[in-house]
């Protein structure tokens, strides 16, 4: 469950060794009353919890908000029951169709929030079954955040999150276009 790809290798999160995979900095955009912020942050901390993945990132700039933190919380979701119908999605896991086992495919899925300063700026699901899906964003339309302002990250940091969370064994190539809600 907590490998990361790596060519032909698995590199346990244990191992400090996935922390060069990480992007040095990212570049966050933010929009103001006054126009749009473009706030270039740097890797700082890299805690490892049970299940969890605490990456932040840090600024020294006057007004800028000083933290980017990036929360990734691992679950291997393999908690269902076996079925004959070889179709049916139970919760987020996959049943093996391949030979008509009715067997459950294991999936893991992540959990990732996005917190910029003290502001919850979005929070989004991956997995198998239902690839990206975004459950808060504080971008323009947001449910959340009345003020319609952007919440962007550039998009080669953009490109460079998604390089990173696709060397996680999650079962699907994620793209550009899943990202839509982090893009400006």
């Amino acid at each position: 469950m907590k490998y990361l790809r790596k060519f032909n290798e698995n590199i346990s999160v244990y191992n400090p060794e996935w922390e060069k995979f990480l992007p040095e900095t990212m570049v966050v955009l933010k929009g103001q009353d006054y126009g749009l912020d473009k706030w270039n942050y740097k890797k700082g901390n890299i805690m490892l919890n049970a299940d969890m993945l605490q990456i932040s990132y840090f600024i020294d700039e006057w007004m800028a908000p000083d933290t980017l933190e990036i929360d990734i919380y691992m679950v291997k979701d393999d908690a269902y029951e076996e079925r004959g119908d070889s179709t049916t999605i139970k919760k987020s896991g996959v049943l093996d169709y391949y030979g008509g086992s009715g067997k459950i495919i294991p999936n893991l899925r992540l959990t990732v929030d996005i917190t910029f300063g003290d502001e919850m700026a979005c929070e989004f699901t991956i997995d198998r079954a239902n690839g990206v899906r975004l459950f808060q964003d504080t971008t323009y339309n947001s449910k959340f955040d009345p003020s319609n302002t952007v919440f962007a990250l550039e998009d080669e940091s953009l490109k460079d999150l998604i390089k990173f969370l696709n060397r996680f064994n999650h079962g699907i190539e994620l793209k550009l276009e899943d990202f839509k809600f982090l893009q400006s």
